[in-house]
């Protein structure tokens, strides 16, 4: 399966789901009423239960810098860093389960309709696989966020090593010490860049084995690593799925500008907009989600086996005409018929003529 095919076949997967778009503005309608009522609501609470008055609280950065100790300030607002904290904690809690909830559902109807071309939309599956692939999702999010926090350690400890010998070259720097910082800096680029990279798809990759296969999320994990080093051109794919989605997302930055400089028309248009920004994000997540499913699963099957000339079947050597039972062993012109054979003489000389 080429590339281009996967990208246009995920475009057609998500046409016949296109409810699934639907499904993720609904989601980021209630994120967006989630943070009001856990994170706005429970701070606006405190200060006016507490008695603070708005011009003290914008006057907050004045008074940091104004503070000797900074800690004076932790100290007199105490109480708004606690709610604010847990206000936030509570709603990115509640954030990560519905993104949760929504991916599973939608990695779980594009995983049916990756293997059914006559699947149809229903909320029905949807909830089904929302509920199936919830658990299995955070297992595996658990496993990738680990191996995120380990690989970014060991990174910043070696960033951290090559400033402190470059450092140390400092006074000795000339024409090869100044080379030698900014191809420093340029491979640091490279690697974070090539890590967040690897990590998206990565994490993008390993949907696939437990949507389509129903592996467990280790097994998933080293089910990614394997069909990547089996498949290199899943990472071109990533990467032209990628870039389709830089270009669109920088099309709707250029288109939105302008609307912010008319006067009044602007603001109207501000809020359809917004949304018609958020369903092309959502679609295009979804056709990269999608064709990176379907090029796992053309990947993985087996391939299927073609008929012969003489139209039998390899398995079982028989002809559309014998049907699906064994063939027999011996032509047509030698099969004994049915019933008894004939019975032997009893006298040998009856035998003779």
């Amino acid at each position: 399966m080429s590339l281009s095919d996967a990208i246009t076949e995920g475009f057609r997967l998500v046409n016949r789901t296109w409810q699934l778009v639907l499904v993720q503005l609904v989601m980021a309608v209630i994120q967006a009423v989630g943070f009001v009522v856990l994170v706005v609501v429970p701070v606006a609470a405190a200060l006016l239960v507490n008695g603070a008055h708005l011009p003290e609280v914008r006057s907050l950065t004045d008074l940091a810098a104004a503070a000797g100790n900074p800690w004076e300030l932790v100290s007199r607002f105490l109480w708004l860093f606690v709610v604010g904290l847990v206000s936030i904690l509570l709603y990115l809690t509640f954030s990560f389960s519905v993104w949760l909830y929504v991916l599973g559902g939608s990695a779980g109807v594009l995983g049916q309709a990756v293997k059914d071309a006559s699947f149809r939309f229903s909320m029905g599956s949807f909830t089904h696989w929302a509920k199936r692939l919830f658990v299995p999702l955070m297992g595996y999010t658990l496993l990738v966020g680990l191996l995120f926090i380990g690989l970014f350690l060991l990174g910043s400890v070696s960033a951290v090593a090559g400033f402190l010998a470059l450092d140390r070259l400092a006074p000795h720097e000339g024409a090869l010490g100044v080379f030698f910082r900014t191809f420093f800096i340029l491979s640091a680029l490279f690697f974070l860049f090539a890590f967040i990279f690897g990590l998206y798809l990565l994490s993008l990759e390993g949907i696939a084995p437990l949507a389509l296969q129903g592996e467990r999320p280790s097994r998933s994990l080293d089910s990614a690593f394997a069909f990547l080093k089996r498949q290199p051109r899943a990472v071109g794919l990533f990467a032209l799925l990628a870039l389709l989605y830089i270009g669109a997302q920088f099309a709707l930055v250029l288109v939105g500008i302008p609307l912010q400089f008319v006067p009044f028309v602007g603001i109207i248009l501000a809020i359809p907009y917004q949304f018609l920004s958020l369903a092309v994000q959502a679609y295009l997540c979804l056709v990269i989600l999608g064709s990176v499913m379907l090029f796992y699963h053309r990947g993985t099957s087996p391939p299927a086996q073609e008929p012969s000339a003489s139209g039998s079947s390899p398995a079982t050597g028989t002809s559309p005409v014998q049907g699906h039972g064994p063939a027999s062993a011996l032509p047509p012109w030698e099969e004994q018929a049915e019933g008894p054979g004939p019975i032997p003489p009893q006298n040998p000389d009856e035998e003779r003529p």
